[in-house]
Protein backbone atom coordinates (compact mmCIF):
# COMPACT_ATOMS: atom_id res chain seq x y z
CA UNK A 1 0.00 0.00 0.00
CA UNK A 2 1.20 3.53 -0.78
CA UNK A 3 0.00 6.65 1.04
CA UNK A 4 0.88 10.31 0.62
CA UNK A 5 -0.03 13.51 2.44
CA UNK A 6 0.57 17.17 1.73
CA UNK A 7 0.30 19.49 4.75
CA UNK A 8 0.41 23.25 5.11
CA UNK A 9 0.11 24.79 8.56
CA UNK A 10 0.35 28.25 10.03
CA UNK A 11 0.88 28.89 13.75
CA UNK A 12 0.64 32.38 15.17
CA UNK A 13 1.24 33.69 18.65
CA UNK A 14 -1.85 35.16 20.22
CA UNK A 15 -2.31 38.93 20.31
CA UNK A 16 0.48 39.69 17.81
CA UNK A 17 -1.70 40.47 14.80
CA UNK A 18 -0.11 39.68 11.45
CA UNK A 19 3.51 40.16 12.54
CA UNK A 20 5.54 37.79 10.34
CA UNK A 21 8.13 37.44 13.13
CA UNK A 22 5.49 35.82 15.33
CA UNK A 23 4.42 33.02 12.99
CA UNK A 24 5.59 29.52 12.05
CA UNK A 25 4.64 28.32 8.56
CA UNK A 26 5.26 24.70 7.67
CA UNK A 27 4.92 22.83 4.37
CA UNK A 28 5.44 19.08 4.34
CA UNK A 29 5.10 16.12 2.02
CA UNK A 30 4.92 12.61 3.47
CA UNK A 31 5.16 9.29 1.64
CA UNK A 32 4.43 6.01 3.40
CA UNK A 33 4.77 2.49 2.09
CA UNK A 34 3.41 -0.65 3.76
CA UNK A 35 4.24 -4.18 2.69
CA UNK A 36 2.30 -7.12 4.16
CA UNK A 37 4.54 -10.11 4.85
CA UNK A 38 1.55 -12.06 6.18
CA UNK A 39 -1.97 -11.11 7.28
CA UNK A 40 -0.59 -10.42 10.79
CA UNK A 41 2.81 -8.85 10.06
CA UNK A 42 3.71 -5.91 7.86
CA UNK A 43 6.65 -3.55 7.48
CA UNK A 44 6.40 0.13 6.74
CA UNK A 45 8.58 3.00 5.66
CA UNK A 46 7.75 6.69 6.02
CA UNK A 47 9.69 9.55 4.49
CA UNK A 48 8.95 13.26 4.85
CA UNK A 49 10.42 16.43 3.47
CA UNK A 50 9.56 19.85 4.89
CA UNK A 51 10.26 23.55 4.85
CA UNK A 52 9.60 25.47 8.06
CA UNK A 53 9.56 29.26 7.98
CA UNK A 54 9.98 30.97 11.34
CA UNK A 55 9.82 34.72 10.92
CA UNK A 56 11.81 35.28 7.73
CA UNK A 57 14.17 32.31 8.19
CA UNK A 58 13.65 28.95 6.41
CA UNK A 59 14.80 25.60 7.77
CA UNK A 60 14.52 22.52 5.55
CA UNK A 61 14.38 18.97 6.81
CA UNK A 62 13.78 15.33 6.04
CA UNK A 63 12.96 12.26 8.06
CA UNK A 64 13.01 8.54 7.50
CA UNK A 65 11.26 6.05 9.78
CA UNK A 66 11.09 2.28 9.32
CA UNK A 67 8.53 0.19 11.14
CA UNK A 68 7.30 -3.24 12.04
CA UNK A 69 3.62 -3.85 12.76
CA UNK A 70 2.18 -6.98 14.29
CA UNK A 71 -1.44 -7.92 14.85
CA UNK A 72 -1.13 -10.05 17.98
CA UNK A 73 -4.81 -11.03 17.88
CA UNK A 74 -8.01 -9.48 16.63
CA UNK A 75 -7.95 -7.26 19.75
CA UNK A 76 -4.24 -6.30 20.01
CA UNK A 77 -1.99 -4.41 17.58
CA UNK A 78 1.67 -3.53 18.20
CA UNK A 79 3.42 -0.93 16.04
CA UNK A 80 7.16 -0.07 16.31
CA UNK A 81 8.66 2.72 14.18
CA UNK A 82 12.07 4.32 14.44
CA UNK A 83 14.44 6.41 12.42
CA UNK A 84 16.08 9.79 12.06
CA UNK A 85 15.15 13.40 11.41
CA UNK A 86 17.53 15.72 9.58
CA UNK A 87 17.29 19.53 9.82
CA UNK A 88 19.34 22.06 7.91
CA UNK A 89 19.26 25.43 9.75
CA UNK A 90 20.63 28.26 7.60
CA UNK A 91 24.32 28.85 8.19
CA UNK A 92 24.68 25.82 10.52
CA UNK A 93 25.62 22.16 10.22
CA UNK A 94 22.94 19.56 9.65
CA UNK A 95 21.31 18.42 12.88
CA UNK A 96 20.42 14.74 13.16
CA UNK A 97 17.93 13.54 15.76
CA UNK A 98 16.47 10.15 16.60
CA UNK A 99 12.72 9.71 16.23
CA UNK A 100 10.44 6.88 17.27
CA UNK A 101 6.80 6.00 17.66
CA UNK A 102 5.78 2.92 19.68
CA UNK A 103 2.08 2.20 19.81
CA UNK A 104 -0.03 -0.49 21.44
CA UNK A 105 -3.73 -0.68 20.54
CA UNK A 106 -6.38 -2.72 22.32
CA UNK A 107 -9.86 -3.14 20.85
CA UNK A 108 -11.82 -3.57 24.09
CA UNK A 109 -15.14 -4.09 22.33
CA UNK A 110 -17.01 -3.34 19.12
CA UNK A 111 -17.16 0.38 19.99
CA UNK A 112 -14.19 0.94 22.31
CA UNK A 113 -10.51 1.37 21.42
CA UNK A 114 -7.61 2.00 23.83
CA UNK A 115 -4.26 3.27 22.55
CA UNK A 116 -0.98 3.67 24.45
CA UNK A 117 1.82 5.58 22.69
CA UNK A 118 5.45 6.54 23.37
CA UNK A 119 6.89 9.00 20.88
CA UNK A 120 9.95 11.19 20.25
CA UNK A 121 9.69 14.07 17.83
CA UNK A 122 11.21 17.45 16.96
CA UNK A 123 9.06 20.55 16.56
CA UNK A 124 9.68 24.27 16.01
CA UNK A 125 9.19 26.78 18.81
CA UNK A 126 8.66 30.54 18.98
CA UNK A 127 11.45 30.79 21.56
CA UNK A 128 14.96 31.84 20.58
CA UNK A 129 14.00 33.00 17.07
CA UNK A 130 12.88 29.61 15.90
CA UNK A 131 14.71 27.07 17.99
CA UNK A 132 13.56 23.46 17.69
CA UNK A 133 12.38 21.47 20.71
CA UNK A 134 12.89 17.75 21.35
CA UNK A 135 9.73 16.19 22.76
CA UNK A 136 9.36 12.76 24.31
CA UNK A 137 5.67 12.09 24.89
CA UNK A 138 3.68 9.32 26.51
CA UNK A 139 -0.07 9.09 26.03
CA UNK A 140 -3.09 6.98 26.77
CA UNK A 141 -6.33 7.45 24.83
CA UNK A 142 -9.77 5.85 25.01
CA UNK A 143 -12.01 6.22 21.97
CA UNK A 144 -15.69 5.34 22.28
CA UNK A 145 -18.18 5.22 19.39
CA UNK A 146 -21.47 6.93 20.12
CA UNK A 147 -24.33 6.10 17.76
CA UNK A 148 -23.28 5.47 14.15
CA UNK A 149 -21.37 8.65 13.28
CA UNK A 150 -20.01 10.12 16.51
CA UNK A 151 -16.95 9.35 18.59
CA UNK A 152 -15.83 10.60 21.97
CA UNK A 153 -12.26 10.35 23.18
CA UNK A 154 -10.34 10.99 26.36
CA UNK A 155 -6.59 11.62 26.04
CA UNK A 156 -4.05 11.82 28.84
CA UNK A 157 -0.50 12.70 27.82
CA UNK A 158 2.82 13.62 29.39
CA UNK A 159 5.58 15.57 27.61
CA UNK A 160 9.28 15.81 28.39
CA UNK A 161 10.64 18.77 26.46
CA UNK A 162 14.10 20.25 26.01
CA UNK A 163 15.71 22.64 23.55
CA UNK A 164 17.76 21.44 20.60
CA UNK A 165 20.51 23.99 21.08
CA UNK A 166 23.84 24.41 22.79
CA UNK A 167 22.55 27.67 24.28
CA UNK A 168 20.47 27.20 27.43
CA UNK A 169 17.13 29.00 27.44
CA UNK A 170 15.56 29.22 30.89
CA UNK A 171 12.14 27.59 31.06
CA UNK A 172 12.26 25.55 27.86
CA UNK A 173 13.22 22.30 29.59
CA UNK A 174 9.78 21.31 30.77
CA UNK A 175 7.64 18.43 31.85
CA UNK A 176 3.98 18.96 30.85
Amino acid sequence: LMFYELNHSIQKRSETGNDVEQSIISDEIMLRYEYFISPKIWVSGRSTGNVIQIGNQNTTGESLLLGLNYTVSEKFLLSLNGGYQFRHPPGEDTRISEAYNLQFSYNAGPKTLMITTARKDIRPSFAGNGMFLIEDSFSFEIIQSIASRWRASCLVDYYLREEDSSVTFFGLKQND
